[in-house]
């Protein structure tokens, strides 16, 4: 089957709904506080990205906390990079390279697509 120009994915994606916190601006260093937070659901997730519904744009290239929570109450706590930000009917449409950063559950996240299906 032919692949069409849009389609760029590598790799499995699961379409399954998950809820995602957003960090969309980090606190200063120094701060005891947290970001500012935003609760996002996803339009898929695949081991290294994924793509997200949200009401809000976000800078391309930039780098935010993501924790990502199943059905099953399972989170993971991950790094993102914003690739890319396409404008939608109903707010934005935003696609995050997951990255692998120390003190996140990078590999238990890239573990969880190892899995049959």
């Amino acid at each position: 089957m032919e692949k069409s120009s849009d389609e760029r994915r590598r790799e499995y994606r699961m379409m399954q709904e998950v809820s995602i916190f957003l960090e969309t601006a980090a606190p200063t260093p120094g701060e005891d506080a947290i970001g500012q937070l935003a609760l996002c659901g996803s339009l898929d997730v695949s081991p290294t990205g994924l793509r997200m519904k949200l009401d809000q744009s976000l800078t391309q290239f930039s780098i935010l906390q993501l924790a990502i929570q199943f059905a099953d109450k399972t989170r993971f706590h991950l790094v993102g990079e914003v690739r890319w930000v396409k404008d939608c009917a109903e707010g934005y449409e935003v696609g995050f390279e997951i990255l692998e950063s120390e003190h996140t559950d990078f590999t238990a996240w890239q573990t969880l697509f190892d899995k049959p299906v």
